[in-house]
């Protein structure tokens, strides 16, 4: 015997297989979006990360000796 086409399943499995597909243009799109993040993040590398550190740090170090010194000199 031979099977036959359900037109109610057919196009169930039609829409199931377009959901399928958008999802995956969906995530695709996502991670495309988070990898090109990414590598805008790792383009600057490692040296400018630290001379941003140091920059914080010495504007942090700079800004808490100029709120201390009044409070030594009395």
């Amino acid at each position: 015997m031979y099977h036959h086409a359900n037109p109610t399943e057919m196009w169930r499995e039609r829409q199931l297989a377009l959901l399928r597909e958008a999802e995956d243009r969906r995530l695709a799109r996502r991670l495309r979006k988070a990898r090109k993040a990414h590598m805008a993040h790792t383009k600057r590398g490692f040296r400018s990360w630290h001379e941003g550190w140091t920059v914080r740090l010495r504007r942090m170090t700079t800004s808490w000796g100029r709120t201390a010194v009044p409070f030594f000199r009395a």
